[in-house]
């Protein structure tokens, strides 16, 4: 019996693509949705950069973690290859299969908040998200099929697009003239109106 010998594969990704994918990983499109929303909720400015920080040192945490796996276990498969490795099979087949479903979720989550911003742009998409989304999930599959250059470069054009909005946004915060706080008690639905929070929040550090 002759046994094939295994084809090496061809590296085509470098250190940009690996540095752009951890970056969008990281920013994701919740960065465009989500702050509102919990600063909406949490109503007090310092409890906003408190959970930013706690947010920050939690995902550090698990980066550090991660890289060490990785490190430990250089294979295709991420957290199944490491749920398998520790607990046997069938837990590494359940984590597998759940970091896939959790990807596609995160694709679709994507997609709609995509379709929502370009109805905002583009009032004519406004009254069929669903298909919008599809139809945004569709062109990026067309385009990561033309081949992995060119997924490649796509994914580091978004990438340094979304890094550089972002760099906009912080500069444009700085030169923003200051508005003054405002004396409006916090919501009702507002995480500063509890009476532990707001007997803390009331009090200048």
């Amino acid at each position: 019996m002759v046994i094939p010998t295994a084809r090496p594969l061809t590296r085509i990704l470098g250190l940009g693509f690996g540095l752009a994918i951890a970056f969008g990983g990281t920013v994701g499109v919740g960065i465009l949705r989500l702050p509102g929303t919990l600063a909406a909720a949490l109503g007090d400015s310092r409890l906003i950069i408190l959970f930013w920080v706690l947010g920050g040192v939690y995902a550090l945490l698990g980066a550090v973690a991660v890289a060490e796996l990785a490190a430990m276990l250089p294979e295709a498969g991420g957290f199944y290859v490491y749920a398998r490795r520790a607990f046997g099979n069938g837990p590494g087949f359940v984590v597998g299969w759940s970091d896939w479903v959790n990807q596609v979720a995160s694709i679709s989550y994507a997609s709609l908040t995509a379709s929502v911003f370009l109805g905002t742009l583009w009032p004519a998409t406004a009254g069929a998200p669903r298909a919008v989304a599809i139809a945004v999930i569709g062109v990026f599959t067309a385009l990561h099929w033309a081949g992995l250059r060119m997924g490649s470069m796509l994914t580091n054009l978004i990438s340094l697009t979304v890094g550089l909005m972002l760099l906009v946004l912080v500069v444009g915060c700085y030169l923003s003239p200051a508005v003054g706080a405002s004396t409006a008690p916090p919501s009702i639905a507002s995480a500063a109106s509890l009476p532990l929070m707001s007997l803390r929040c009331s009090q200048p550090w």
